[in-house]
């Protein structure tokens, strides 16, 4: 029984020495971040959870644009007098435009479907203010009154004509600005409205679309603008769930955390011994008693040493090896309180070993302050 405590108390004299509470509590935080990671790592592994999914039912593409052509009266400078899109535009030449609105609705399946479409116009008078541009005065027509259309199909296609008398237009325009003598820019501003209901075996579609074409009135030559197209491609979707994939970067992550985590903890348990500071260093003072106490001089009183020429040992065999050296004594002073110093004088010089705690510092010779005997050093 003796030999297995000998046994056991020399296994832990090669251990890791940290306190009793440092020790407890780091192994309770090492299981702890086992645990918790290693559940979380299971979870991420196991249980990914869901993930959102659009998914559509029904693709539809709906598209409504205008086209125009503008005709010439005869001149001395074009031979043909029909004028396709994207041109520079002279106006003394011009006797009309003619505007093809199309609207055009293609769906994955059959709907039943009903909408309108009209055609408006004004005449806007603009002025530039620093970067916005300002209306100043406006005048509206009704070029289309509001007209229905209806069906069931998968495709809709709705086509009108459209005659823009352009003089008629740039002749208000000119008696405008003799009338006012305000000049500014303006501009026919034809605007081509579609609106679709319709209904699919996925719900309902609702459209509405506008495409503007503007044409300078007050200019001698010019090019037309507007946003002239406009399309939808667009779907009515629902939202299912799916299992999530697995985030392998996070289980990974996760894993090896709980391993260093595990390996933290088995590492104090097996490899660390836990110790009460006041017992350990009442422990060291039985041990150095019982090998050295025929060496040992135990001082009555104690005075401050000059601590220009300190030297520090390591063990206290090796200050017992110095006193054999000297022939000198081992002196200490020691009432159960603080740490245990021993002290070897030699002339100018004293060498110390003092009972330290495994995690206390080395002593720094500018801060040592020991307690001798009435000595000058």
């Amino acid at each position: 029984m003796k030999e297995k405590k000998e046994e056991t108390k020399e296994k832990n004299r090669k251990k890791l020495k940290l306190l009793k509470k440092l020790r407890i509590a780091l192994m309770v935080v090492a299981s702890l971040i086992f645990v918790i990671t290693a559940s979380f790592a299971f979870k991420g592994y196991k249980y990914p959870g869901f993930i959102n999914e659009t998914v559509p039912l029904y693709s539809y593409h709906s598209k409504a644009n205008i086209n125009y052509q503008v005709l010439y009266n005869p001149n001395i400078l074009y031979a043909e007098t029909v004028a396709g899109e994207g041109l520079t535009y002279i106006t003394q030449y011009i006797k009309d435009v003619k505007a093809l609105l199309n609207f055009q609705f293609t769906g994955e399946r059959e709907a039943e479907y009903k909408g309108e479409y009209e055609v408006s116009a004004a005449i806007k008078g603009t002025v530039k203010e620093g970067d916005k541009i300002k209306t100043i005065w406006t005048k509206d027509y009704q070029l289309l009154p509001r007209t229905s259309f209806q069906g069931k199909d998968k495709k809709i296609n709705v086509q009108t004509e459209l005659d823009i008398d352009y003089k008629q237009y740039y002749n208000f325009v000119q008696r405008f600005i003799e009338d006012t003598k305000i000049n500014s820019d303006v501009n026919l501003v034809v605007y081509w409205k579609v609106w679709l209901d319709a209904q699919t075996d996925k719900g309902p579609i609702k459209e509405e679309l506008i495409p503007v074409l503007s044409i300078p009135l007050n200019e001698r030559y010019f090019q037309m603008g507007g946003s002239t197209v406009k399309e939808n491609n667009s779907a009515l979707e629902t939202v299912t769930q799916k299992a999530a994939p697995i985030n392998t970067k996070k289980v990974t992550v996760l894993t090896g955390l709980a391993l260093l985590a595990l390996v933290g903890a088995i590492f104090l348990y097996f490899f660390t011994v836990g110790y009460v500071e006041d017992n350990y260093v009442k422990q060291s003072m039985k041990k150095i008693m019982k090998d050295h106490k025929d060496r040992l001089v135990s001082l009555h009183e104690s005075v401050v040493l000059c601590t220009d020429n300190i030297i520090p040992v390591k063990t206290m065999e090796d200050l017992v090896r110095i006193a054999d050296e000297l022939s000198k004594p081992v002196l200490y002073k020691y009432e159960g309180q603080g740490v245990p110093a021993f002290y070897v004088l030699d002339e100018a010089k004293t060498y110390l070993y003092e009972v330290k705690v495994p995690q206390a510092e080395s002593i720094k010779e500018s801060k040592v302050q020991a307690e001798v005997p009435n000595v000058k050093a």
